[in-house]
């Protein structure tokens, strides 16, 4: 055979039983260590380091043979911190098996770290490195591929609270993001603020918020910002209280535009109440149902709730509550962005209300709803906390209005018996004006805030 060796094997050793023949030994796997390369060396084979750049006894080597490492000083590129932190060391080449990392400061020197984590561009093009060691700088995640890998950026800059407060870093060149002055002390950085995850949604900002991943430190609100894992995040101006948290809001003093509900938080906050995905309809409502985007179990009903939302219900007939209807509530499966009142609607359903006045017992006894503001009905005085009134439904519809239900088919069967035509006509002014007369049939007709146009059968 030739008198070298395979490339990447170790020096040639004589060999005593065949003419003309070396024995070629495998490298062992040399670990550079601080004591290594704070002399600016790094550890390898001896075969691989000429002689007069070996420093003895300051590597181990973890192959056979052992002891086959030196500390390789290549002269012409000073040590630097930062690179042998990370296990490197300074040289104008790395060999193979070798990431260069710009932390060294000589100029034509580069910091060679052994490559233990696979780098993806978004690593590399940016300016980082991949180690699985404890990070000299700024360490991001997922941009490594390997066990326990993270992209490091080298820290050129003192860390700064106002720049890490903003979401960025201190450096000397900002090479992706937003560059802004004046929130690092250092002479020559500037902060960087990288480009943001969650892109800006005026949703969410035009109500007072921003857009991100985490809201450690504020109201999350789900559905205003674009993004994967994106949500609207409201800053906490204000504790807020169990009543509030109860109906689904936060306490703030400027509730930027989101409905609000006052007394429930301390004084000068608000309760802020985010609008939900799905608006509550009445005619889901009286059936049972509530408006969702998704419906899991049940049965939906499409074109009962706006936009893409659907009508989930129970296919059983649904028991009103009368009182919950005067009280200003409806009866649904979930209230978790209003207030429960005390009135069973029965089925699993619960009387949810989203009034502005918090409901006392005195005015519900009378079938009344507390409102700032009463239009169409009685004005109760002092049944009520606050500035807010007790206004009470219409006699047509309090009077005499027992336990009733809805019936399957609000327009009624063609078998049942027609309705007297004077009390069709009595309550005939109560109906919504846009909707059509329904077809006599047996009962009552009546006309609420949630029910335009409805069949009730009184027992």
């Amino acid at each position: 055979m030739d008198g070298g060796c395979t490339e990447g094997l170790g020096g040639p050793v004589p060999s005593r039983t065949i003419i003309d023949c070396k024995c070629c030994v495998i490298p062992a796997k040399c670990y550079t260590y601080d004591r290594c390369a704070a002399k600016g060396g790094y550890c390898t084979s001896e075969p691989a380091c000429p002689k007069d750049n070996q420093i003895k006894d300051l590597c181990t080597s973890k192959g056979d043979p052992p002891g086959n490492c030196v500390c390789c000083v290549i002269p012409g590129c000073s040590v630097t911190e930062r690179c042998y932190k990370v296990g490197g060391v300074c040289k104008t080449h790395c060999p193979d098996g070798y990431d260069s990392v710009d932390l060294c400061v000589d100029k034509g020197c580069t910091c060679c770290v052994r490559l233990e984590c696979k780098a993806k561009p978004e690593c590399t093009e940016k300016g980082g490195y991949c180690t699985s060691k404890e990070c000299a700088g700024r360490s991001v995640q997922h941009l490594c591929e390997g066990d326990g890998c993270t992209c490091c950026f080298s820290p050129e800059c003192h860390e700064d609270v106002k720049c890490k407060d903003a979401g960025g870093y201190c450096t000397l060149k900002c090479r992706e993001g937003k560059e802004v002055h004046h929130l690092c002390t250092q002479d020559g950085c500037s902060c960087c603020l990288p480009p943001p995850v969650c892109k800006p949604a005026s949703l969410c900002t035009k109500k007072g918020g921003y857009c991100k991943e985490t809201c450690e430190e504020g109201q999350k609100v789900e559905h205003l910002c674009e993004g994967e894992g994106c949500s609207c995040c409201f800053p906490l101006k204000c504790p807020t209280t169990t009543d509030c948290a109860k109906s689904g809001g936060f306490c703030s003093r400027d509730c930027a535009g989101l409905a609000t509900a006052h007394g429930w938080c301390q004084e000068g906050c608000t309760c802020c109440i985010p609008t939900p995905i799905c608006q509550a309809k009445a005619t889901c409502a009286m059936v049972g149902g509530c408006c969702t985007k998704t419906c899991d179990e049940g049965k939906y009903v499409k074109g009962m709730c706006g936009d893409d939302c659907k009508c989930c219900f129970s296919p059983r007939k649904v028991f009103l509550d009368a009182k919950c209807d005067s009280s200003g509530g409806y009866c649904t499966k979930d209230c978790s962005k209003g207030l429960v009142l005390p009135y069973d609607c029965k089925e699993g359903c619960q009387c949810c209300s989203l009034s502005e006045c918090s409901p006392t017992r005195k005015c519900c006894d009378v079938w009344g709803q507390c409102v700032k503001s009463c239009s169409g009905g009685v004005a109760v005085p002092g049944l009520c906390k606050d500035d807010c009134t007790c206004c009470t439904s219409p006699g047509w519809l309090a009077a005499g209005w027992g336990q009733a239900h809805l019936m399957d088919n609000l327009v009624g069967a063609a078998g049942l018996p027609t309705c007297p035509a004077q009390l069709h006509a009595a309550h005939r002014r109560h109906l919504h004006t846009a909707a059509p007369m329904p077809p006599p049939v047996r009962g009552r007709w009546i006309s609420s805030r949630y029910c335009i146009g409805c069949l009730v059968v009184v027992f």
